[in-house]
This record gives C-alpha cells, sequence and structure tokens, in this order.
C-alpha cells in the first residue's frame, strides 16, 4: 500500500489537475467542483484540494467501508 501511496503522491505532485472532481458519491456534503479524487492500490481514494501550486490532501479513505459518517 505505502508503494502505491507514493507512486499517487507523485502523480499528484506531476499534474494534480488529471484527477476527476470528487461527487456526491465520493463524498457527501461537499461543494460541487472543490475537491479532486485518487484511487489508488484499488480500494483506497484520496480527497485534495488544488489552490495555486500547492496540493492539499484532506482524507484518504478506504472504498470498502461506509463513509458517509466522515464528512
Amino acid at each position: 500500500m505505502l508503494a502505491a501511496f507514493k507512486k499517487a503522491s507523485g502523480m499528484l505532485e506531476d499534474n494534480p489537475l488529471v484527477f476527476a472532481f470528487a461527487d456526491e458519491a465520493d463524498a457527501p456534503g461537499i461543494p460541487p467542483e472543490t475537491y479532486r479524487k485518487c484511487i489508488f492500490y484499488e480500494r483506497y481514494k484520496a480527497l485534495f484540494l488544488v489552490e495555486d501550486s500547492n496540493v492539499y490532501v484532506d482524507v484518504i479513505i478506504d472504498c470498502r467501508q461506509e463513509n458517509k459518517d466522515l464528512f
């Protein structure tokens, strides 16, 4: 998992804007077109913001679990 996260974080560093915006199914209650999502290791999802040249990873979610209570 750590190797997959390192690879994903490298992709976030290189070009974070290639990732799709997160939607209501990814994170209930988030404003539209605010957070982006990165899936890695086939079951984890990182939700992050891009502001200027900075990338802020706010949460990493295990997609096998119900996550409606996280937001």
